[in-house]
């Protein structure tokens, strides 16, 4: 089997679940819990001739995990990411504000 490299490199959210994130750093799985992340924030791009939504997740080691709507994920994420950090908004409330005024969307900041 033939390993992409440039995909074992990147930090990728593999699963969500009320507990938590598992993620891929480097090709290795780890669990992050909700409490962990330290920010969230969404934006669109450009993907062949549509928009589509992207979330960037920092944690706590400072990693940053990007998520665009086209990946397996982002269904898990958009369902528990305002149940699981406080103060965030459902999907429903940021994403047409996000199709209607394009830019980037702080969703949440933990506050230290």
């Amino acid at each position: 089997m033939e390993i992409d490299e440039d995909l074992l490199s990147r930090n990728i959210i593999a699963s969500v679940s009320i507990d938590g994130l598992t993620v891929l750093v480097n090709g290795k799985e780890a669990f992050r819990s909700w409490h962990n992340i330290t920010a969230a924030s969404a934006t669109t791009v450009m993907h062949g001739d549509a928009n589509i939504f992207v979330l960037a997740i920092v944690f706590d080691d400072l990693r940053t995990f990007v998520l665009a709507e086209i990946e397996a994920a982002w269904a898990q994420m958009v369902e528990l990411l305002h149940t699981c950090l406080s103060g965030v908004d459902p999907f429903t409330s940021w994403g047409p504000k996000l199709l209607a005024e394009p830019g980037v969307a702080a969703l949440f900041e933990r506050d230290e």
